[in-house]
């Protein structure tokens, strides 16, 4: 998803409800359909009110009640885990062209600055940088910036060379300071593994993308599990938001548009900001879900 801010705020999401989750109002795979939520109201007004979605969650039904869906993307998430070599450089191009068609569909690539620093990038959860790359495309004299998970930690490896690219390799969610917390207690688990470090502090960026989503190979402890996503998508996002040029341009991965969690972050950025959800033409990877442009209007 795309966003532009005129205060220096913008939006995509990368996380999202797991779709077999109480908060979704979807019927659970061998069990009742959970209506303790809000979000089953709504989806039961749309039921009612719009023909194509109550035909999708009719397909989406029969997709989670065959098997071999469940062997379909068991292969595909299998492939995505242990990408390496030419398939590593096979969702690097992917991503690229899904790049190609969010510029032609939407122009959220199409950068502006008159500061004296030039264009700047943000990349934050990089991996392996095909989003980038394309922005570096169509912003010829933009330089560009990332965050991603370390290889030794899960992550994958970022394929785009270019001169006028760097990455830092470290979890984002473990950047302490950056998110309010200047003492992490000694008792803490994870003591030592949280960095005082604020990334590209005093610095302000036109695009901004938040690309991450939880890595079923990222090492872990396991009492980060059951709130993973969530940490990951709000790290991105305050980061995000404090680096983003006034006027600038924030794009975030979106997983199903019809979740709550999806539909809340939505309606947060619609009260500073006009949305332009956008998605790929085709399912290019099981990863992929929407994404949306924003632009501040009050």
């Amino acid at each position: 998803m795309a966003c532009n801010s005129n205060t220096s705020e913008p939006l995509f999401d990368c996380g999202g409800d797991n779709e077999h989750s109480s908060n979704t109002g979807h019927p659970l795979k061998n069990g009742p359909t959970i209506t303790s939520h809000p979000i089953t109201k709504f989806h039961n007004y749309l039921l009612q009110k719009e023909p194509e979605f109550a035909r999708l969650m009719e397909l989406r039904t029969k997709g989670w009640q065959n098997p071999r869906g469940d062997d379909h993307f068991k292969t595909q998430r299998h492939r995505a885990d242990t990408a390496a070599g030419k398939e590593a450089a096979m969702f690097f191009r992917v991503m690229q062209q899904i790049g190609d068609e969010l510029q032609e569909k939407t122009k959220a690539l199409t950068l502006t600055n008159t500061s004296s620093d030039g264009i700047r990038i943000l990349d934050l959860c990089m991996a392996p940088g095909g989003y980038t790359a394309s922005a570096l495309k169509y912003n010829p004299n933009a330089t560009a910036v990332g965050i991603t998970l370390p290889p030794d930690q899960g992550g994958h490896q970022v394929l785009l060379k270019s001169p006028r690219s760097s990455v830092i390799y470290h979890d984002i969610t473990m950047f302490a300071s950056e998110f309010g917390i200047d003492q992490v207690p000694a008792t803490h688990p994870e003591y030592n593994s949280f960095s005082k470090e604020r990334p590209f502090l005093n610095q302000r960026f036109d695009l901004v993308f938040c690309d991450g989503q939880v890595l079923r190979t990222h090492q872990r402890p396991m009492y980060r599990d059951q709130h993973e996503a969530s940490r990951l998508t709000l790290s991105q996002l305050i980061l995000a938001l404090q680096r983003i040029r006034q006027g600038g341009t924030l794009i975030m991965l979106l997983h199903k548009i019809e979740a709550w969690t999806t539909i809340e972050l939505l309606y947060r950025f619609s009260q500073f900001a006009s949305i332009e959800v956008f998605k790929p033409g085709r399912s290019w990877l099981p990863s992929l879900g929407q994404c949306g442009r924003f632009k501040q209007t009050h």
